[in-house]
């Protein structure tokens, strides 16, 4: 993926009411109006295979996740570390009066510990009925996807592993790995975690 790193954009976040805009503009596109369920029904099953995607960077690569999957971004938050957990568990924090672990991709996927800055931002995510939040360098873009343009992801030339990933898809100049969002963290892991956080 590295031949397009240069081309991928990035979403700088100036202060929260542009982090509430972006977050708008997610719940507008994950829910649907009145007029959009009726003509659900004369939809093709071609249009039927298009999704909308959120995307975001980590170390310079891009990849994407499903947005009816995404509750809202936030600007990175303190988080409280819990002991005896795996390395990407940077914490947990309070969500609302919700206690929500966060967790680093960067270290989930090659091992490396993100180093905060202000820029980071956490992606609250919904994974087996409970919200997490994904520490990522940055967002990209909300992109529609044909199901039809999604290719399987390669057995070489990845920097993560591909049981993390669904597929693979070109937009424009821009590859961007899709996430499997359910294989990212064990129900076990997040057993513990909330176990542990109680």
């Amino acid at each position: 993926m590295s031949e397009v790193q240069n081309a991928t954009p990035s979403i700088d976040f100036e202060n929260d009411s542009e982090v509430g805009l972006f977050n708008e503009n997610i719940k507008a596109a994950s829910t649907p109006t009145s007029n959009q369920l009726d003509d659900e029904f004369s939809l093709s099953q071609s249009a039927d295979a298009e999704k909308q995607y959120i995307t975001f960077t980590i170390n310079e690569e891009e990849y994407g996740t499903p947005i009816l999957t995404v509750q809202e971004i936030r600007g990175w938050m303190k988080t409280t570390p819990l002991p005896n957990t795996p390395d990407y568990v940077r914490g947990v924090t309070n969500l609302r009066g919700n206690i929500v672990p966060v967790f680093d991709l960067r270290t989930r996927f090659n091992g490396e510990h993100t180093q905060i800055t202000e820029r980071h931002v956490v992606i609250m995510v919904e994974i087996e009925g409970r919200i997490v939040g994904l520490l990522v360098d940055a967002i990209s873009d909300i992109l529609t996807i044909d199901e039809k343009q999604i290719q399987p992801p390669p057995t070489a030339n990845l920097t993560i592993d591909t049981q993390y990933l669904s597929g693979l898809v070109t937009s424009g100049e821009r590859m961007v790995a899709l996430i499997n969002i359910d294989k990212l963290f064990d129900p076990k892991i997040l057993n513990s975690i909330q176990e542990n956080a109680a």
